[in-house]
Formats: C-alpha cells, sequence, structure tokens
C-alpha cells in the first residue's frame, strides 16, 4: 500500500486469550526495515494491555496507529511488526508474533511541478 510522509497508518490487531486476570502484557506494532535478517525498528507505537480472567479462550482487539515520519524516505518499502509481550531486553518473552514484510510504500514524489488534464468548456453567453 503506498503512503506518504505524514501519513497515519492505523493497525488493527486482535487476538484470544485464557487465563487468570493479567496486567503485565503490551502489545507493540513497529515499521521497519529488514537488515541481515534482523528487523531494524523505525517507529512503533506501544500499549499496556489488561486481560481479565477468562476461563476459555476469547476474543480480543486493539486499534493502534502510527504517523509516517522521519526517519522513514521516499523511495523504499517497510515492513511491519506486531507482538504481545512483557519485560525488556533478555528478559522479554513474548507470547505471540505477527510479521508482514515490504507492505508500506513510499514512493518517490516528483521533483517537478506536473499539470494533466487540463479542461475548459465553453458556450455562448
Amino acid at each position: 500500500m503506498n503512503f506518504v510522509i505524514g501519513d497515519r497508518v492505523v493497525f488493527d490487531s486482535s487476538w484470544e486469550y485464557m487465563g487468570p486476570l493479567y496486567q503485565f502484557a503490551r502489545i507493540r506494532v513497529s515499521i521497519g526495515q529488514k537488515v541481515l535478517g534482523i528487523f531494524d525498528e523505525l517507529l512503533f507505537d506501544d500499549v499496556g494491555i489488561t486481560q481479565g480472567a477468562s476461563p476459555d479462550f476469547g476474543p480480543f482487539s486493539m486499534r493502534q496507529s502510527i504517523t509516517l515520519r522521519s526517519p522513514l524516505s521516499p523511495g523504499n518499502a517497510y515492513s511491519i511488526e506486531a507482538k504481545i509481550y512483557e519485560g525488556t531486553g533478555p528478559l522479554q518473552k513474548i507470547y505471540s508474533f505477527f510479521e508482514l514484510a515490504n507492505v508500506i510504500n513510499i514512493p518517490e514524489i516528483v521533483t517537478e511541478p506536473d499539470f494533466r488534464n487540463l479542461r475548459v468548456d465553453f458556450s455562448k453567453g
């Protein structure tokens, strides 16, 4: 999908949860590029989530958004990663993970002004 810098990308995430009341999980959606097989996260939105106690798997969802800005630049394609996790660094526990490669395209913008399809109608006044 094509975007320009300044556009807002909206992410609708969904998952299922089963277990006790849980207040320490986070959901993070990221935009970046894979470099040598490693995801280089450039922009992200990270939100805490609280899951109520549930004896069976039940559906949950969340809407997040990221405004495209620097360090993203025209002429590149970017990937999306999302995860539900807890903790940081080497102690981070990832519960669920999702990835889509090269789905956000920011095409080059023509640098010269260009006009097209001018039309003029006329009639007897």
